[in-house]
């Protein structure tokens, strides 16, 4: 998926200013993209390629990887991680654990 495509769908989503982004919508988005760009059987376990021993690790590793490969799919798998993890901040998580806002 190339950037123009992630823009085209983030707008059909929520509306160009992000105005619709409700929880829910933001889960079935996310949802969606995540099945796409990384497709596995639910349920399934997911095998870690990489020896990693904690999730830190892991997040590290996918950063540096995402941070040197200057393609568009580095940078639409970033962005949908940051897009989630704003969205815990701002909506909080399924287990309605909230977030303090980190700028206030």
């Amino acid at each position: 998926m190339d950037i123009e495509t992630l823009r085209e769908r983030v707008c059909a989503a929520f509306g160009p200013d992000l105005a619709g982004a409700t929880p829910e919508r933001i889960r079935e988005f996310l949802d969606r993209m995540y099945l796409e760009l990384a497709p596995h059987i639910p349920g399934a376990p997911l095998e870690l390629a990489e020896g990693a021993q904690d999730y830190d690790e892991v997040m590290r590793g996918f950063f540096v990887r995402a941070l040197h490969d200057a393609r568009d799919p580095a940078f639409v798998l970033l962005w949908v991680t940051a897009f989630e993890l704003w969205a815990a901040l701002r909506f909080g998580t399924e287990d309605n654990t909230e977030y303090p806002d980190p700028l206030g």
